[in-house]
């Protein structure tokens, strides 16, 4: 009984949460219907070729359909992630370059938006001496940094910057020259760092929004739940059909 109240709860919030289509200055309607249209030019199987292409005129907008539209895609995982990175710095530690590549590239092809995967494989050519795949990682780099910060200014929970995972707030504020102190969860739905003061922006703590990651996780502990139940319902039903039970 109680986990099935549990299961209808997280089932309602999900419901709950997907009315929300605007968060901050992200109008993800706009972005999941121009994604799915086979007619728009941010059709997402075609956008995502593109991009996996790595082609260099991909614009601001086309940037923006590909970091949130994401959020749709089966492969979409923003928890969980993280060890094969370790991984790989460790091999860069021991001057194991190539091997560090391939480790990372592997990463890249599972989260290719990542903002950590992507800047150390921009790293990683710089240090091999590749300038030209360099820059190709520094325009991607770029195009998710700037759909980010363009999502919000950061300073309240109105104005939270929108991430598809908690993972990418990091590499935003070291970009930024900020330093986090201490982070905290609000309201299920927004990450809040506390910054070393002073600093740059002169601000004491900046709110990253991180519904959809939130929102992913819930319904797939929601699922797991569900598929942990029919099993022993199942059991129960046809042990009732054998006792001649209705």
């Amino acid at each position: 009984m109680k986990r099935s109240l549990l299961v209808s709860f997280m089932l309602c919030l999900c419901c709950l949460r997907g009315m929300s289509q605007t968060i901050s200055n992200v109008d993800l309607t706009k972005v999941y219907s121009a994604i799915e249209d086979k007619d728009s030019p941010f059709y997402y199987p075609h956008l995502l070729e593109r991009y996996m292409a790595n082609d260099s005129m991909l614009t601001f907008f086309d940037f923006h359909h590909l970091y949130y539209g994401y959020t749709k895609q089966p492969g979409y995982t923003p928890y969980g992630r993280g060890m094969g990175e370790l991984a790989a710095m460790k091999m860069v530690e021991q001057g194991r370059l190539d091997e560090a590549k391939e480790l990372l590239l592997q990463e890249y092809a599972q989260s290719p938006f990542s903002l950590n995967i992507i800047f150390r494989l921009g790293s990683l050519a710089d240090m091999r001496q590749e300038p030209a795949e360099a820059r190709m990682w520094l325009l991607k780099f770029s195009g998710l940094l700037r759909t980010i910060l363009d999502s919000g200014d950061g300073r309240s929970e109105e104005s939270a910057w929108v991430v598809i995972s908690a993972q990418d707030e990091y590499p935003i504020l070291g970009m930024l020259g900020l330093e986090p102190t201490s982070q905290g969860l609000v309201k299920q739905k927004f990450d809040v760092q506390t910054l070393r003061t002073p600093n740059e922006l002169e601000a004491e703590k900046l709110y990253f929004n991180i519904e959809m990651p939130v929102e992913h996780m819930t319904k797939s502990y929601t699922k797991e739940v569900i598929e942990a139940d029919s099993p022993v319902r199942l059991r129960k039903v046809n042990k009732s059909k054998s006792l001649g039970i209705n």
